[in-house]
């Protein structure tokens, strides 16, 4: 009989820029625990550990804008501010870094790749769950539009939920209709303060 044994025979993809691409790398296991719904256990209470830093941070920013509980916890609360702050970061950048691994972004080049999720609503939201804390090292800004953009941590549950996500997609949708209200909006304010 004549067995064929293939076992040792290892077959290679290769990634855009020609070189053997390993689905077992670091890369990839990074980016199969930040993915929502995984399989394994330390994925899911990963999932639900940021769900509740998301509620946290938006609780503590309700409560920052109580006067007497900013008084009394403004210390705890801005190193509560600050750990978020860590976590959220850091989850922004290996997110960046393990796009690649994405099915729709295994073809192009790793930087292009990264721009174009980089670009994508979620990533979008991610960073802008950051950016507020980070804009104070640059710029002069009123707290209470650093609270306003601390908010839209919220956001950030739309990678959770799919009610969130159909919620995302109207607004990508219909963003002329509400920039036009906007804008409108902006302009009633106007007046009426003049």
């Amino acid at each position: 009989t004549n067995i064929n044994n293939n076992s040792n025979t290892k077959t290679e993809t290769h990634n855009a820029t020609g070189s053997p691409k390993d689905e077992n790398t670091f890369r990839s296991k990074i980016y199969n625990f930040l993915t929502v719904g995984g399989n394994d256990k330390a994925s899911k209470y990963f999932d639900i550990f940021l769900i509740l830093l998301i509620a946290l941070n938006v609780l503590a920013v309700i409560l920052g804008s109580v006067k007497s509980i900013d008084i009394k916890y403004s210390y705890q609360l801005r190193l509560f501010e600050i750990f978020s702050v860590i976590i959220f970061t850091i989850e922004y950048f290996l997110r960046v870094w393990t796009s690649i691994e994405a099915s729709e972004f295994k073809n192009s080049h790793p930087i292009k790749s990264r721009l174009r999720y980089m670009l994508t609503p979620m990533a979008i939201i991610d960073f802008l769950a950051v950016a507020p804390f980070y804009l104070v090292f640059f710029f002069s800004v009123d707290l209470r539009f650093m609270r306003v953009l601390r908010l839209l941590r919220i956001f950030k549950l739309t990678r959770y939920s799919p009610a969130m996500t159909v919620v995302l997609v109207v607004l990508r949708k219909e963003a002329q209709a509400f920039g036009a209200t906007l804008f409108v909006f902006i302009l009633l304010m106007i007046f009426s303060a003049s």
